[in-house]
């Protein structure tokens, strides 16, 4: 009897040590600090470690986070001030950050070994940022912003940032690229950094010769670099022409017309900067919807901007721009949207998702831009101003270069 209550007590004392241990396994947190992008559409963070927390918060898709530590699938992240909760299956590990360089050369050769005499296997321009991987000499050995790896000369680069932006509002200056991360500095609007780098929404700027900080990038505007347009092939698309009128203004102006003038007036503020235009029509004739997409594809279009104007009533009014890949096209029609709005003074109907052929079909970054509502009389007699051309023309073309800025 002794010996068979002594073996229940051990397995008794056994069986209540799994439990505590399981239990134990199951809340202990596990460190492990590592930048991630969210690959779900939206992913929520929760007051707990469960689906059954309350959700306190919620990231977007391709947005770059910090997981603090993780927990049996559950990664500890900050919202704002507060910490939380996601599930880590629907984020991706980054890469830790390593250090940028810029090319201050108006070329500069990409090779294959650290030698002048190795193969060319990219040729970057000036002021592109560089990912440096390591050192050996007097060489550097890098990524492009292509993904490709090869060497470059140490003395053809700088670790200075060549770009500026300015504030276009108030806005927290933070330790980190997202809103999770401490502020360090209030910037006031109009306050103009140099550009360090950037990272999905984020920039890092230089706020002194020893010290960085990040600002959101929808609350910035770059300085424009016309030079970047240099070499760039742009295909620009007139909306409609020959047997297809478009929309038929109040006044009854004819939409095929307005946007041809107002396309051949950016062709001449782009090619002024260096650019290569290449026009789907130079005058009144219907190139069908796939014709337009075969020229951006033909020429290989670093952007294709179609030009078009609006129908919707007589007290409709203003201006939009739209895209159709958000990973391929949104900043473009971002970027010239701002400087649509900013020359023009029209009303901001802003950004959006548009299934449209010429952008749908296109394999090249592209944008459909609708520059104002011919169903209003006002608004029409408005955008038939030679003022109103040049500035839509101006604020296309600054909007073009800014896309290019940030993406060099």
């Amino acid at each position: 009897m002794a010996n068979k209550i002594l073996s229940k007590c051990l397995i008794g004392i056994l069986l209540v040590t799994c439990f505590f241990g399981t239990q134990h396994s199951t809340y202990a947190s596990t460190p492990s600090t590592y930048s991630a992008t969210v690959t779900a559409t939206t992913l929520n963070v929760r007051s707990t470690p469960s689906t059954s927390g309350s959700i306190i918060g919620s990231f977007k898709h391709n947005q770059r986070i910090n997981v603090l530590a993780e927990q049996n699938g559950w990664g500890k992240v900050m919202v704002g001030q507060k910490s939380g909760w996601i599930a880590v299956r629907y984020v991706k590990k980054v890469a830790s950050p390593t250090t940028n360089a810029y090319v201050n050369a108006t070329t500069l050769n990409v090779r294959s070994t650290p030698s002048t005499s190795s193969a060319v296997v990219a040729t970057l321009k000036k002021g592109q940022a560089i990912t440096v991987l390591k050192t050996s000499g007097s060489w550097l050995q890098i990524k492009t912003p292509s993904g490709k790896t090869g060497w470059v000369a140490k003395q053809y680069t700088s670790t200075q940032p060549t770009s500026k932006l300015t504030l276009t509002a108030n806005a927290n200056l933070r330790q980190g690229p997202g809103t999770n991360y401490p502020i360090v500095k209030q910037g006031k609007k109009n306050d103009t950094y140099s550009i360090v780098t950037k990272q999905n929404d984020w920039v890092k700027i230089q706020l002194s010769a020893s010290k960085t900080a990040w600002v959101a990038s929808w609350l910035t505007s770059l300085s424009a670099d016309p030079s970047v347009l240099k070499g760039k092939v742009l295909v620009l698309d007139p909306g409609h022409g020959g047997k297809d009128s478009g929309t038929i203004g109040a006044d009854g102006t004819y939409e095929k017309t307005v946007a041809l003038r107002t396309a051949k007036l950016v062709e001449s503020r782009l090619e002024s900067a260096g650019a290569k235009v290449v026009m789907t029509r130079d005058g009144d004739t219907y190139p069908t919807l796939s014709d337009r997409v075969a020229i951006s594809h033909k020429y290989h279009a670093d952007a294709f901007i179609s030009m078009h104007y609006n129908s919707a009533g007589k007290s409709a009014s203003g201006i939009e721009s739209y895209y159709y890949t958000e990973s391929k096209d949104k900043n473009l029609a971002t970027y010239i949207q701002k400087g649509l709005v900013k020359y023009t003074g029209m009303k901001d109907l802003g950004v959006a998702k548009g299934d449209f052929h010429v952008i749908r079909e296109n394999q090249d970054p592209a944008t459909l831009l609708e520059l104002g509502f011919l169903s209003n009389p006002n608004e029409e007699d408005k955008i038939l101003t030679n003022s109103f051309q040049q500035n839509a023309a101006k604020g296309i073309v600054e909007g073009i270069t800014n896309y290019f800025n940030s993406i060099k």
